[in-house]
């Protein structure tokens, strides 16, 4: 631990007590004021530490306890404008999964997926389709090797 005492601080003017007795006694005051800072430091840092855990703790075992409450047994409100209905979970989910409107209806997101998974076979077959040409150009000699190595890199 290391301690700056500033004599700059210290001031004289007493007839009673000597210069180096009033000296020792300002060092010795300042030395115990900052080590009681430091350990106050210590103690509030620790305080904040120990406190903060067990809130995170606490607070994220109630949330999952809640969440879980919720998703188990509870019911919450339907997604239709102003109804009042309220559903279960599985409800909800199934009424959300068997909607017609919105943007994202469950034909659409299959029929976009279907689209996009054949695009990309096809173009995984028609690249291995043309590295499979170039390396058979190769094997006959057709193609000099420098080519060959730019064309399948």
């Amino acid at each position: 631990m290391k301690i700056t005492v500033d004599i700059e601080d210290f001031y004289y003017d007493s007839q009673d007590e000597t210069l180096e007795n009033a000296l020792k006694s300002h060092i010795t005051s300042t030395v115990v004021q900052r080590i009681w800072e430091k350990i106050q430091e210590q103690v509030e840092k620790e305080i904040q530490n120990k406190v903060h855990e067990v809130v995170t703790n606490g607070m994220s075992k109630k949330l999952n306890q809640k969440i879980s409450k919720i998703v188990r047994s509870e019911k919450i409100k339907s997604s239709e404008y102003k109804s009042q209905e309220m559903l279960t979970m599985e409800e909800y989910v199934r009424e959300q999964f068997q909607k017609q409107s919105g943007y994202n209806t469950i034909q659409e997101v299959v029929v976009k997926l279907a689209k996009r998974f054949s695009i990309e076979l096809k173009e995984r077959t028609d690249l291995m389709f043309a590295s499979q040409i170039v390396a058979k150009m190769n094997d006959q000699g057709l193609l000099k090797d420098d080519v060959a190595k730019l064309l399948l890199s």
